[in-house]
């Protein structure tokens, strides 16, 4: 698996991030359910590093031009929950790895296959 080679090892941070979950509300394409993360300057980091590693390892990334919003995909649902308003968090906990997904639309959905586990080390 070529991102896992990539990834492999540790990512050093100075101190364990912390995420703090937002809401729940619609994703951006039809018929997801999202959990939405704050985003700080230390995921835009994590990030970085992640398409760097990738990128020194010649694995590609497709580009994107969309902003980058850090979420946690939570389930495919009725196109119903468009309608849905989104429901308010405040849930806070360290990160100490991330786990990383390709995403491939298949039959007109889209399917999601894990590529790699990344260590977080303060």
């Amino acid at each position: 698996m070529a991102v896992a080679t990539a990834l492999a090892g540790t990512l050093e941070q100075p101190f364990m991030p912390t995420v703090t979950l937002t809401h729940i509300g619609p994703g951006k394409a039809p018929g997801q359910l999202w959990v939405y993360a704050q985003l700080t300057p230390l995921l835009t980091q994590l990030r970085a590093a992640v398409i760097s590693r990738c990128a020194a390892a010649a694995v590609p990334i497709a580009p994107t031009a969309s902003v980058f919003v850090p979420h946690i995909h939570l389930a495919n649902v009725s196109a119903a929950v468009r309608l849905m308003s989104t429901v308010p968090l405040a849930i806070s906990f360290s990160l100490s790895e991330l786990e990383l997904y390709a995403s491939r639309p298949a039959g007109g959905e889209t399917a999601y296959s894990p590529q790699a586990r990344l260590h977080l080390r303060a």
